[in-house]
């Protein structure tokens, strides 16, 4: 029989090896991350590395450890090469606002979900999860339900002129948006949120677009700096005029705003965000409050797919919805087949990461 000694380098020599291969290749995809403008292959490649950082020996080195055929000195080595130099990516996932209350507070969340909020809030300490969360939790959400109507309907169109100099004359357009400083509850949420390292995500750019200020909600920048920011941001666009072809997201208010200046024959042009804050009553200014919602819901979810973020976590089905939402099972199905928008259940992240 061999010595021991001998032995024990030789498996620890074919272990290292094998490790040197894993990590090539970890090296490999990091690159090839980097390069994909993809969301949808961003994210498999993702996946991928995730794997391959959990996979640093072969299952023959596993047998060997698992027939005893290591001293101490060898196990310990191999315990370095196994776990020791391994440092996973965490799971990547985006929080609707249903679910941030009981990651946030989960011994005083309202709902079942406590449990499973402290679960999740633990691996997000622990970094196994990277969480975000849109934009609109602040811009759109933030602004309470009884104040939508009055804070979005001051919206206003703003132009100015100045000169410069003889037959020089500069001309300048933009919104004028309201808002109300968020309430305290809220203010705490946001705030905790960013302390548990959680960032907020850029929503769509649209013409006239109101996003959150950087102190309050510190926003997400990707490896890559402004290049592959503005190639997430095209794949943020991208999906939601998709949405907005299919009357979902932020079309279900854009169309309500629209229908009350027409009903109330308001003077051209007027903004649709002008329309708003033409409810008349208490149904209505129920109506304009779920239409946010789901403006919020859709610009969430394409935030999520264009920063190519892995899991998107919802306990909503859109059933409070007043019509069709970007949410309900219809457009879930649509938004996996076609961007590959991954859907997660607070319970079903909660049993991921502990299992």
């Amino acid at each position: 029989m061999s010595d021991p000694n001998e032995r024990d380098a030789k498996l620890v020599q074919y272990m290292n090896e094998a490790y040197g291969k894993e990590k090539e290749l970890e090296t490999a995809l990091e690159a090839h991350i980097a390069m994909t403008t993809k969301a949808p292959y961003k994210k498999r490649l993702r996946q991928h590395l995730r794997e391959t950082k959990g996979h640093v020996v072969l299952e023959t080195q596993f047998a060997l450890v698992e027939s005893s055929l290591l001293s101490t000195g060898a196990m310990l080595a191999y315990r370095r090469v196994l776990f020791l130099e391994i440092d996973p990516m965490p799971l990547t996932v985006t929080f609707d606002t249903n679910t941030l209350a009981s990651v946030v507070s989960p011994e005083t969340a309202q709902r079942e979900t406590g449990a499973s909020g402290a679960a999740v809030r633990i691996a997000i300490k622990a970094g196994q999860i990277q969480g975000f969360f849109s934009e609109t939790l602040v811009t759109l959400e933030g602004v309470e339900k009884k104040d939508r109507v009055n804070v979005l309907g001051k919206t206003r169109v703003v132009s100015g002129s100045s000169s410069s100099g003889q037959n020089q004359i500069s001309l300048s357009v933009g919104f004028q948006h309201f808002r109300n400083d968020l309430n305290s509850r809220f203010s705490e949420r946001v705030r905790l949120l960013v302390a548990l390292g959680m960032r907020g995500l850029r929503a769509p750019a649209r013409f006239g677009s109101f996003h959150a200020k950087n102190e309050i909600c510190p926003l997400f920048t990707p490896t890559g700096g402004m290049p592959e920011l503005l190639r997430c941001m095209d794949g943020v666009n991208r999906i939601s005029t998709e949405m907005a072809r299919r009357h979902v997201g932020q079309a279900v208010a854009v169309e309500l705003g629209v229908q009350f200046s027409q009903r109330d024959r308001a003077p051209e042009p007027e903004l649709w965000l002008q329309g708003i804050g033409r409810a008349r009553n208490k149904t209505e200014a129920e109506k304009v409050a779920k239409a946010i919602n789901e403006w919020a819901d859709g610009d969430s979810i394409a935030s999520h797919y264009g920063f190519g973020i892995e899991m998107f976590c919802s306990d909503d089905y859109g059933k409070n919805a007043a019509g069709p939402s970007v949410l309900d099972r219809e457009h879930r199905k649509w938004l996996a087949d076609e961007f590959g928008v991954q859907f997660v259940t607070l319970a079903e992240l909660a049993e991921r990461v502990t299992t």
